[in-house]
């Protein structure tokens, strides 16, 4: 089942995986295969997969799938493989706290703050893109930081 709704989650879940990028699906059907009967991958995106939409180059997959696919339709892939599996994911939604019991604290941009127990939790969060806006700041500032050094001094 995939859902931005908490209502439609169990209570209680064997693993929560917070991140649907590769590495977090891989994770969720990897644990069912270890013994996890009930398992639930968060995702921040509307869509999990996680694969970047501009990674239109093949290459992707090989190891896994056998084929060479782009990033879209390895993403594709890997959520349709997780779902044959059984396993929630749930979108729109953030981890907001873990705490000593083991209680996820989810919020969903539909039903705003929920708990879930569960026995274990996979961080596979990933990498978030940086849009071109932010990478030409970060750019500017190294070189202001730059050019305010004596190079003599060093």
């Amino acid at each position: 089942m995939i859902t931005s709704s908490s209502r439609h989650l169990r209570g209680s879940y064997d693993v929560v995986v917070v991140g649907g990028g590769p590495a977090g699906l891989e994770a969720a059907v990897a644990a069912q295969a270890a013994g996890a009967a009930k398992i639930l991958v968060v995702d921040r995106e509307a869509e999990a997969g996680g694969i970047l939409l501009q990674c239109i180059h093949s290459g992707f997959g090989l190891h896994r799938f056998g084929e060479a696919l782009t990033g879209p339709e390895y993403a594709q892939r890997a959520l349709m493989q997780t779902l044959e599996h059984d396993i929630d994911v749930v979108t729109d939604a953030y981890v907001l706290d873990i705490d000593e019991q083991r209680r996820v604290k989810l919020l969903t941009t539909t039903d705003g703050i929920s708990l879930l127990d569960t026995r274990a939790v996979v961080l596979a969060m990933g990498a978030r893109e940086r849009t071109r806006a932010p990478r030409c700041a970060f750019q500017a500032r190294v070189r202001r930081a730059s050019s305010r050094l004596d190079w003599r001094s060093v």
